[in-house]
């Protein structure tokens, strides 16, 4: 505790109180801005042993303090273990390879509601495995991780991921290389709150690939089902099925397909031969004869489809 006897008087007073009454503190901001000096990262790394199975602190933030990747560990440590925090904010911090670490704990943590990493100097293999963790998160609503060196392909990745996790509401972008048509597509995502929660549940379904997971019923059912599937929630269903290798059964009926959909569904058809059974059924009067035929023509260049 050297260290730590050197470190300001702000920081010294939230470990005491750690010490002597753990369940007193509900938020510590450590935030450069609203302290005497900069935090280290040797006291990022005692404050998070403080925290590791604390049970009252809910949001934590050390932003602009310089902090390097020395501290990540230890952070990563506290994204694995503690359940009880919802908030993190490491932003304006040089964290760079370190970033990588706290992705990868992302994928174990299970209370986090809002992240924080931007302006953090991550490198696209920190991009990666954030895109990696954010798709399958159970619980993380919203993150920051923009203004880092993340080339054009990590963006689409990190879009893509924002749009297979109906949970996650907000994914700030901000100065990176986006893509118009991948901005859309977060744009787009967005809408997908007000679609009915039996997609939703769907939706996640797919993300998590699992193999007994076979058949996609989205088949309206009236006094079931809330409301029907519109265009943009199937959308985002063939978005879903992108990575998922074990579904091979689509039933789409009854939620009044039109024709644009049913050609976005064909497109992504074509490379998904998993899926070999696709039912459209009770689509009148958005499908005609006409729409039925030229959908039917359209399968024909994915014959796996029956």
């Amino acid at each position: 505790f050297r260290v730590l006897s050197d470190e300001p008087l702000n920081l010294r007073k939230y470990i005491g109180v750690l010490q002597s009454n753990p369940t007193k503190l509900t938020e510590i901001d450590l935030d450069e801005h609203r302290s005497e000096r900069y935090y280290s990262d040797e006291a990022v790394v005692i404050l998070c042993k403080h925290l590791l199975h604390n049970t009252a602190v809910t949001s934590l933030t050390v932003s602009h303090n310089g902090l390097t990747e020395k501290c990540c560990e230890s952070l990563a440590e506290l994204l694995r273990l503690n359940r009880t925090l919802e908030r993190l904010d490491v932003a304006h911090n040089a964290l760079a390879a370190g970033g990588v670490a706290l992705a990868e704990a992302l994928k174990a943590n299970v209370g986090l509601l809002h992240f924080d990493l931007s302006h953090c100097s991550l490198d696209d293999a920190a991009g990666e495995a954030l895109a990696a963790a954010f798709k399958g998160h159970g619980t993380l609503q919203g993150a920051c991780v923009g203004h880092n060196d993340f080339g054009e392909g990590v963006c689409s990745r990190l879009a893509l991921a924002f749009c297979q996790n109906p949970r996650l509401d907000t994914l700030d972008l901000s100065a990176l290389p986006l893509r118009p048509e991948d901005q859309r597509m977060i744009d787009d995502s967005s809408m997908l709150a007000k679609e009915p929660p039996h997609l939703k549940a769907a939706v996640q379904l797919v993300v998590k690939n699992q193999p007994t997971y076979k058949c996609v019923d989205l088949m309206f059912r009236p006094g079931f089902h809330e409301r029907q599937v519109e265009e943009l929630g199937m959308k985002f269903l063939m978005i879903a099925l992108r990575d998922n290798d074990h579904v091979t059964s689509l039933a789409l009926g009854g939620n009044k397909l039109n024709v644009p959909t049913c050609r976005y569904i064909q497109r992504e058809l074509r490379t998904k031969p998993n899926i070999t059974e696709l039912s459209i059924v009770y689509n009148q009067p958005c499908l005609d004869f006409r729409d039925a035929r030229d959908f039917c023509g359209m399968l024909q260049q994915s014959p796996h489809i029956r």
